[in-house]
Parts: C-alpha cells; structure tokens; sequence
C-alpha cells in the first residue's frame, strides 16, 4: 500500500493529527477490505476526531507489482504524476474530497496500469507551493520538468534535483510548508 498524505494547518496539532491518521490506516489496511473501505473506515474516525479546522488530504493506492495494476483513490492530494519512458505525462485525478471534512465520504476509486520503466510521482503540495513570501509560488512546472528530462535517472538523483529546486527558489529560506516527495519507478 502507498499513502502520502497532508494534513492542513501546521504545528504539533496538525504532525499529531497525521500521526494519528497513519496509525490509524496501517491497522484498518491490517485488518483487510476493499481500497474504498478502507478509505471509508479511516474517514469515519478522523471526522469524529480531527477540529473543525483540520482536514487530510492523501493520496492512497495498491499496486500489484506482477500486473503493474494501481488502484487509487486521491482524497484531495496533490495530482500525482505518471512519467512514461517516452517522456510522456500523465496526471492521476482526484476522485474525493479530503478526508475528515465532510460528515459523508464517497470517494471514487481510480484504475491505472504502471508499465516496466514508468515512473510515479507522488508530493505534498509542499513542493509546488513552496514560497517565501506567500505571492510567489514554485509552481508544478519545474518538478514537472525535473520529472520528465531526469526520468531514467536513479530516483535518489530524481528526488535530489527536486530538492535543490525547492532549495533554489526558497533562496536559503525555510520552507513555509512540508516538503513530501514519494517516487516509485516499476522494473
């Protein structure tokens, strides 16, 4: 199983609210079911525990790594981005709203196929988002292109040249928001 998730607001409620939703989604996967049960599972008990204010996005899948089969369902996430071997991309496409923030949750289950060579990745807004100042923003455009031209590069290269780019543009700065990269290249 793969999650990547972000929850909103900042500080030690907001790292013990995600905490808590990943503990919470290592049991319910333990305890089995459909991606979209565990999903709904895991939504039912943040609502009933996250503030008013708090919601998660994630961003959660199951890959069968004989088929390349990957079920999906992207609550909100940032679009995660599928780089072929060819260089083409493709966006992942959000089929629900966070969770936590809405009393219902119906989220819609995603299907796609990985093939040898293709590289998935998955990131917090975070990266995009990464500013200083709060009117200037990195923009997905420079990741999309480190993705694309370094592709068949090995995913710790991949995932450096992304970080040098936050770097870069935070000119020294810290970063206002987590940085979350998750990148997955199928043999």
């Amino acid at each position: 199983m793969l999650a990547v998730g972000d929850v909103a607001g900042k500080g030690t409620p907001a790292s013990l609210a995600m905490s808590a939703c990943m503990v919470l989604l290592s049991i319910l996967a333990d305890i089995g079911g459909e991606l979209d049960q565990v999903m709904g599972r895991l939504h039912c008990k943040l609502y009933e525990n996250l503030t008013a204010e708090q919601f998660i996005t994630l961003f959660l899948g199951e890959l069968d790594p004989e088929t390349g089969r990957l079920t999906y369902i992207n609550a909100g996430h940032e679009l995660p981005l599928i780089i072929r071997p060819d260089g083409i991309m493709e966006e992942l496409e959000s089929c629900s709203p966070p969770v936590g923030i809405l009393p219902e949750f119906n989220c819609g289950v995603g299907v796609t196929i990985l093939e040898p060579g293709d590289l998935l990745a998955i990131f917090s807004d975070g990266i995009p988002e990464a500013t200083l100042d709060g009117e200037d923003f990195l923009g997905i455009e420079p990741v999309k292109s480190i993705l694309t031209e370094m592709r068949e590069q090995p995913l710790s290269v991949i995932s450096n040249a992304i970080g040098d780019a936050v770097e870069e543009f935070l000119k020294g700065g810290h970063a206002s928001d987590d940085v979350t990269l998750l990148l997955l290249r199928r043999k």
